[in-house]
């Protein structure tokens, strides 16, 4: 195993010579304010995008700004924490290098610390996870060029955990926090597109998506981790490091933890605020940045909580405590979904070509034999040119995920009696989609139903209707014109 961690980004989400780097992050942090003018002391952590730097690195400047100058040289050691996109696993997972890399140079790792957590309950090392991840690097370029001094890092991602398992992992870091200490997390906020597979409102998605993460905001301020909890169950927010920020808001009501400060719960404040639309002019697709700090009890002086884009607005209004999102808790990771649609297309050139379908005995890496097993309902649809050529599945369980997906690929491709049989011919340019359904749940009124996040089962007088939730976002329909065409 190599001892230091190359740069997987440099040259693409960030430049690759240093002098052009050290002068990318200069002009970024120039549109933050010193430390001077927002508080007495330095944070005592920090929230920061992590998309490349050309489109989040002015949001994530307003927090490095912070750690600039006389101040910073107090740190000693940053505990970075960010969510596991590409791999997998249960928990969290530390590397066992030594060292990571940028053209800034080489930042090395606390490893008496992380020897010590690879200890603890909750903590392994997966290796693959560190390898391509994103979101741990991207914070070190900024660290490197306001830090001028020695420090450490203890890099930390998170998978799968239930928000039971925050304060876990938030008792084992406890220990670890002092004066000297800063924590990082590393997270985007909401992803909202049909891309992301997020599209809880089509209607005014400026406004919504300022109260949608106004409406996560809120809790992280309040130190609320049940509350940030509750607020993902019941929105489905896509904020990608909102299991880490919720191991901060447990370490930071502490009180252990907080006895470092004199007592008291720390103040936090939201620093910047845009969206990749307000870059782009464009909201089919949109990433949120934010750049939050949190400060000792009396450290922040005079000045507004949220910048200048959230004023005004309201938070995102969540139903009276249902869970909206009741049923099935699986959730497919990247490798999972690549697999299935892998398996479904596998599926049509065995069957096309005269052969038995696939006979799934064992599974990839990354891939939960668990996810894939479980009994939901599954939709496979193909396109041609971007046109219909067959969908078909089963709105309720009846089977494993797996053989869903094989069995509804042929009956999508053979049997949908409005298109005739596809050929193998054709399978060079087939789209495959697939779409895995949470259990059915009754609503007391269409108001329930989102537009986007939802779809809809019809059913009067022994006559039934369905819409997937994709239908109604791709062609454009609100709420009243989707239960007109069904």
């Amino acid at each position: 195993m190599n001892e230091t961690r190359p740069s997987v980004l440099a040259g693409a989400w960030y430049p690759a010579d240093p002098k052009q780097l050290a002068t990318s992050i200069d002009g970024h942090l120039a549109q933050g304010r010193p430390l001077a003018q927002v508080a007495r002391h330095l944070p005592v952590a920090i929230i920061a995008p992590h998309a490349g730097h050309q489109w989040s690195g002015d949001a994530a400047a307003h927090v490095y700004r912070l750690l600039e100058g006389e101040a910073g040289r107090a740190l000693e050691r940053i505990i970075l924490i960010g969510p596991s996109h590409r791999v997998s696993f249960r928990g969290a997972s530390i590397p066992t290098v030594q060292a990571y890399e940028t053209p800034l140079g080489t930042v090395p790792l606390d490893t008496n610390i992380t020897t010590a957590l690879l200890d603890q309950p909750g903590f392994q090392s997966v290796e693959s996870a560190h390898r391509q991840e994103h979101c741990l690097e991207i914070q070190l370029p900024f660290l490197q060029q306001v830090l001028k001094h020695p420090y450490r890092i203890v890099p930390i991602l998170i998978s799968h955990m239930e928000s039971s398992e925050w304060k876990r992992i938030a008792d084992a870091l406890a220990p670890y926090i002092d004066a000297r200490t800063l924590i990082l997390i590393s997270s985007d906020f909401t992803h909202y597109g049909q891309r992301f597979g997020y599209l809880p409102f089509t209607d005014d998605p400026d406004r919504n998506l300022k109260r949608l993460d106004l409406g996560a905001l809120v809790p992280m301020l309040a130190l609320d981790p049940e509350g940030l909890a509750r607020y993902k169950r019941e929105t489905d927010v896509t904020v990608c490091g909102y299991q880490p920020i919720g191991i901060l808001l447990e370490l930071l009501r502490d009180p252990k933890v907080q006895n470092l400060w004199g007592g008291g719960r720390p103040e936090g404040r939201v620093l910047e605020y845009y969206r990749s639309a307000d870059l782009l002019g464009d909201f089919e697709g949109s990433v949120s940045y934010a750049s939050v700090a949190f400060f000792r009890p009396g450290d922040l002086l005079e000045g507004e909580i949220y910048p200048a884009a959230l004023q005004g607005v309201e938070p995102w209004q969540t139903s009276s405590g249902k869970d909206q999102a009741a049923g099935s808790t699986m959730k497919l990771n990247a490798q999972e979904k690549r697999f299935l649609l892998y398996l479904a297309r596998r599926t049509l050139q065995e069957v096309l070509a005269g052969k038995p379908t696939p006979d799934v005995k064992a599974y990839p890496q990354d891939v939960s034999p668990e996810n894939m097993q479980t009994v939901c309902g599954v939709f496979v649809t193909l396109t041609k040119q971007k046109r219909l050529r067959g969908c078909i599945g089963s709105i309720e369980g009846k089977e494993a995920l797996v053989d869903g997906v094989i069995h509804n690929a042929v009956n999508a491709a053979l049997k949908d009696p409005r298109f005739p049989p596809v050929e193998i011919n054709d399978l060079t340019d087939l789209e495959i989609e697939i779409s895995v359904l949470t259990p059915l749940e009754r609503v007391a009124s269409p108001e329930e139903i989102k537009i986007g996040r939802h779809g809809v089962l019809l059913e009067k007088s022994g006559r039934r209707a369905v819409f997937l939730p994709q239908v109604a976002p791709e062609q454009g329909w609100d709420l009243e014109t989707t239960l007109d065409h069904l």
